[in-house]
C-alpha cells in the first residue's frame, strides 16, 4: 500500500464537539501533511483523539483552525433546497415571525425535487414588528408562494433531532403556541389544495452558526416543509443556501462521431470537473461515469458550470441532468460517495470499500479524468490505472486560479507518480499561484476551496477536455493527431510568465525513482 494512502479513523466510544462526524464517528484528518507515512498518520490520529479527550476545545498542530458548522450534518432531503438573501442572517435574538417562499421548482417523480427562495420575512420582538426584509432577487419572486412561520433559538439544534419530525418537535417546544402557528400556516396555504399538493405546512428555525471563521457566528436557517401529494404525506428538510445580489450574474462535428463508443470516468465535479463533464457530453462521448460526494451550494454558481436550479442537489445527479439535456443519447452512471471512504448499508449492516467499487467501475474505461487534487487519492488511483493500462488525465488549478496544470499518463510512459518526482526535481516548469489568497472553508475543514475567478478556472477545464478528445481519437482518426508533450502549464497572471495568458507544453519522461516502471 502506498504510504500516502487514504486513512479513516473512527472513535466509537466518545463524542467530540469538533472534527468528528456526529453519526458515523469518523475523525476529520484531512489537514495532515501529505509527507506523512501511513504509520505516522495513525500516530497523529491517536494524538488527536487524546487531545480531544483531555481538552475538547484545544486546537492542536494536526488540525486546521476552521469553523465546524452544524448545518453540514443535518439530514436534508436530496434535490431540495431553500435560498435566502444574505440580509436575513441579521435577525435579532428572541425574535420570531412569518415568511414567504417563492417556488422556483417543484416536481414529484422518481425523486421529489423542491426549490424555494425566501421573498419576504416579518420580524417580531416582544410582540412588536421590528422590521420587514424583502429579497432583492426580484427575478426569483415567482408565484405561487408558500407561507411559513419561524422562531429564533439560542444554539444549534442537537444532532439527535436530525430529521423533519425532530426539528418540528423542537419548533413546537421552543415556540409559544407552536401548534397554533402551524395550524394557522396550513390555513394560509389553502391555495395549494390540489391532488399534487395540499395540507402545506412550513416552519423555520434560526440559530447561531459558527463561520466563516472559527469563533465567529452568523445566523443559519433550518426550514421544514410538509405536504400531501396523491394521498401520501411528504416531509422535507430543505438545505439552506445564502444568496446575494452578486451571486446572480452569472454542432457536433463529423470527425467526433467515434466518441459515441467511448467510456470516460470523471472524478470530481467542482470548478474543473463540472465543465469537463458537460463539454465531453457536447463532444458526443457515449458513456460517462461521474464520482463526487458533495452537493451544490449557491456559492458554487460563481465558478462551477451550474445555475441556481442545481442548489441542494448532489453534484453527480445535477451534472447527469445537465448532460441528459445536452446529449440525451449519452449513458450516464454515477456514485455519490467519498473515494477511499467506507460505505454502509443500513438495511443489511454490511460495509463496502468505495475505492474497490471505483476500481471495478473504471477498469473498462477508455480514459479517466481526475480533478481530485488530492495526492492521498491520486497516488493509489495512479497505481491502479497503471496496472490496468488505462490512460488518465489529471487537471487542477492553483490558488487564486492564477495558473493550473494538466498532466496525461499513457501506457508505457510517465505516470502521475513520475510527474510528482519530476515536480520535486523542478522539471515541471513554472506555474503561477496567489501566495496571499486565503483558503476558504464554506463547509468546515473537510471541504476547503480556493479563491479565484470562474473564467480563469474554466480554461484548465477546456485544456483538459481538448487533451481528452485528442487522447481518445488519435489512434483511430487523424483529426486530432497526438502531440509529443504530456504536461500543459497554464498561467493567467503572476510571475511565472512575462506575458499573459501563456501556455507551456512540456514532455516528461519516465522517472528513474518511480516504482511502477522498474523492471
Amino acid at each position: 500500500i502506498f504510504p500516502d494512502n487514504t486513512l479513516k479513523v473512527y472513535e466509537l466510544c466518545c463524542n467530540y464537539p469538533r472534527h468528528q462526524h456526529p453519526y458515523n464517528k469518523d475523525i476529520c484528518l484531512s489537514e495532515w501533511e501529505s509527507t506523512l507515512t501511513g504509520a505516522q498518520r495513525v500516530e497523529e490520529a491517536i494524538e488527536l483523539i487524546n487531545i480531544y479527550a483531555e481538552n475538547p476545545d484545544k486546537i492542536s498542530d494536526v488540525e486546521v483552525d476552521a469553523p465546524e458548522p452544524a448545518s453540514r450534518w443535518y439530514e436534508y432531503n436530496p434535490f431540495c433546497a431553500i435560498l435566502f438573501p444574505s440580509s436575513m442572517i441579521n435577525v435579532p435574538k428572541a425574535s420570531w415571525g412569518d415568511f414567504n417562499a417563492s417556488m422556483l421548482a417543484f416536481n414529484i417523480s422518481k425523486y421529489i425535487s423542491v426549490r424555494l427562495a425566501i421573498s419576504k420575512i416579518d420580524i417580531l420582538v416582544s410582540g412588536r414588528r421590528q422590521g420587514e426584509i424583502l429579497s432583492k432577487a426580484e427575478n426569483l419572486k415567482k408565484k405561487p408562494e408558500i407561507h411559513g412561520t419561524w422562531i429564533y433559538v439560542d444554539e444549534a439544534p442537537s444532532f439527535s433531532c436530525r430529521t423533519f419530525d425532530g426539528f418540528r418537535e423542537l419548533f413546537i417546544e421552543r415556540s409559544a403556541r407552536g401548534d397554533h402557528h402551524l395550524i394557522r400556516i396550513k390555513k394560509r396555504n389553502n391555495h395549494f389544495n390540489t391532488e399534487q399538493m395540499r395540507d402545506v405546512e412550513m416552519f423555520g428555525i434560526v440559530y447561531p452558526e459558527e463561520g466563516p471563521k472559527r469563533g465567529s457566528y452568523h445566523n443559519q436557517w433550518l426550514v421544514g416543509l410538509s405536504f400531501t401529494s396523491n394521498g401520501e404525506v411528504n416531509k422535507i428538510m430543505l438545505q439552506p443556501s445564502i444568496i446575494s445580489e452578486g451571486d446572480l450574474y452569472f454542432q457536433r462535428f463529423m470527425h467526433l462521431r467515434a466518441l459515441a463508443k467511448k467510456r470516460i470516468a470523471i472524478l470530481g465535479l467542482g470548478a474543473i470537473g463540472s465543465f469537463i463533464a458537460k463539454e465531453i457530453a457536447r463532444a458526443g462521448v457515449g458513456n460517462i461515469y461521474l464520482v463526487d460526494f458533495d452537493g451544490y451550494d449557491a456559492d458554487n454558481v460563481v465558478r462551477q458550470d451550474i445555475d441556481l436550479r442545481d442548489v441542494g442537489i448532489p453534484k453527480v445527479y445535477a451534472i447527469e441532468n445537465h448532460i441528459k439535456q445536452i446529449n440525451p443519447f449519452c449513458n450516464v452512471s454515477n456514485d455519490p460517495f467519498v473515494i477511499g471512504g467506507v460505505i454502509s448499508n443500513p438495511t443489511t449492516g454490511r460495509y463496502f470499500d468505495s475505492f474497490e467499487i471505483l476500481v471495478n467501475r473504471i477498469k473498462d474505461c477508455d480514459l479517466v479524468i481526475s480533478t481530485l487534487t488530492s495526492q492521498s487519492l491520486e497516488y493509489p488511483l495512479n497505481e491502479v490505472l497503471t496496472e490496468l493500462n488505462v490512460p488518465a488525465i489529471y487537471a487542477y488549478n492553483l490558488n487564486g486560479a492564477w495558473g493550473g496544470q494538466v498532466f496525461r499518463s499513457l501506457q508505457g510512459k510517465a505516470c502521475f507518480e513520475c510527474f510528482a518526482y519530476h515536480k520535486d526535481d523542478g522539471n515541471t516548469g513554472n506555474v503561477s499561484i496567489d501566495e496571499n489568497a486565503e483558503e476558504i472553508y464554506p463547509l468546515g475543514c473537510m471541504a476547503p476551496t480556493f479563491q479565484g475567478a470562474g473564467f480563469d478556472a474554466s480554461i484548465i477545464s477546456n485544456l483538459a477536455t481538448r487533451l481528452a478528445v485528442q487522447t481518445l481519437l488519435n489512434k483511430e482518426h487523424n483529426s486530432y493527431p497526438d502531440s509529443a508533450y504530456n504536461l500543459i502549464n497554464w498561467n493567467s497572471r503572476g510571475e511565472a510568465s512575462e506575458t499573459f495568458p501563456s501556455i507551456e507544453n512540456i514532455l516528461l519522461g519516465i522517472h528513474e525513482k518511480c516504482p511502477h516502471h522498474k523492471q
